[in-house]
């Protein structure tokens, strides 16, 4: 199996050019939205926030599973971004967002031409074909490039998360997008290019970057865990790699997507500082201090933000099916296991089934106050242990 090489210069140079294009195109796509006369979204837009009014901010589908909670609090926000109401320029506008400066706000390039045909109700209308679309898309190509079992499997773990609710809820769709469109395009560009990293050095770059263009720190490291975890299986599941190989892989590729998320968020507040004449970043410096650490007033205890994370994530139900995964998988394991060395290289798995637990300590305020939607953040640690088991446990299609 052999890797083909890239100059680390050209690879630099590619990284510089994709980020100035990526963010060329999300500025000129927000003036764009912004250039839509007010008065010709007005009257959809009047009719969305009246239909938000009308529903409980955060309420669950399913009475008790408070996993189920929708985010309208949020979306009813995004919704009162998409006026011009200071009537500034389109370019001041772009980077304003009513006041939301420090997020690019992505969705408003979507949300504003769209005012202009239709309102809240039908946008999500047609959100449902968007989610199911994609999800099928998505399942049917891991079910190709890998195999049925795992292709369930992830199914499981998108339904522990309940991806079925994304529809009704704006706030949540786009990482669940970006997440599935990421795994579709590993695939492609593994199949296309093979053992070339220099490629899923660019890709992980995009995904990164289109993530922070689009969410509001919902939970935006499925965009990197469920892509990589795909490519992980692809490099792994029919050949011994050393360990030192797929660590360095794993470091490069999660450093690459951290790039393009931090990149592009940064490159908001430069952008938006000296268009609006304002220290954005002085701004988010107050917010870093704010989500990483709470009021002055708060005492937040990491452990107990967690439990409460997993016991949103796992229902006593939930817990019966990751059972019955465990037993089909030693089941479907009657040619024994895997040789140490392949259970040693392929613990890179079990390494990214912590980062949710660090990320929850740095972000102790954010994962207290918003639980209800970040619990799915440790659907990573489960996927991550399941897959894990799925490579070292030798499968009946080997």
């Amino acid at each position: 199996m052999k890797h083909k090489h890239t100059n680390l210069g050209q690879i630099l140079w590619q990284l510089l050019l994709l980020f100035v294009l990526l963010v060329v195109l999300y500025f000129s796509l927000m003036v764009l939205s912004y250039t839509i006369p007010s008065e010709k979204i007005a009257v959809n837009l009047r009719y969305s926030l009246e239909t938000i009014a009308n529903e409980t901010k955060r309420w669950s589908v399913m009475g008790e599973f408070k996993g189920t909670k929708l985010d309208t609090f949020t979306d009813n926000l995004i919704f009162n971004k998409l006026s011009n109401q200071e009537e500034l320029s389109a370019i001041q506008a772009a980077m304003w967002n009513n006041g939301y400066e420090r997020y690019w706000l992505g969705d408003i390039a979507v949300l504003r031409p769209m005012l202009i045909f239709i309102s809240y109700k039908h946008i999500r209308y047609l959100n449902i074909f968007l989610v199911f679309i994609v999800f099928y898309f998505s399942m049917t190509k891991v079910e190709k490039a890998i195999s049925r079992t795992y292709a369930y499997l992830l199914i499981t773990m998108l339904l522990l998360i309940h991806f079925w609710i994304f529809p009704l809820s704006l706030q949540y769709t786009p990482v669940f997008i970006i997440s599935l469109l990421g795994i579709v395009a590993v695939i492609e560009v593994h199949q296309r290019y093979g053992y070339r990293l220099s490629k899923m050095v660019l890709l992980f770059f995009t995904i990164g970057s289109v993530t922070n263009f689009f969410d509001l720190l919902t939970v935006p490291l499925l965009t990197f865990a469920l892509p990589w975890m795909i490519y992980f299986v692809l490099v792994n599941q029919h050949h011994q790699r050393h360990f030192k190989h797929n660590l360095s892989e794993t470091v490069i590729l999660g450093w690459t997507w951290l790039m393009g998320f931090g990149l592009t968020w940064a490159s908001k507040w430069a952008i938006g500082s000296v268009i609006l004449k304002d220290n954005s970043f002085a701004n988010v410096a107050n917010q870093i201090a704010l989500r990483t650490g709470g009021k002055t007033d708060e005492i937040l205890d990491a452990i107990e933000i967690i439990k409460n994370m997993w016991k949103i994530l796992l229902p006593k139900t939930a817990m019966i099916i990751l059972v019955i995964w465990l037993i089909i998988l030693l089941l479907q394991s009657f040619k024994g296991v895997k040789s140490y060395q392949h259970w040693l290289s392929t613990t890179p798995l079990l390494m990214i089934a912590l980062v949710p637990f660090v990320w929850v300590f740095i972000l102790k305020n954010h994962n207290f106050h918003h639980a209800y939607f970040t619990y799915r953040l440790f659907i990573i640690t489960l996927f991550s242990v399941y897959t894990y088991l799925f490579l070292n446990l030798k499968q009946r299609n080997e």
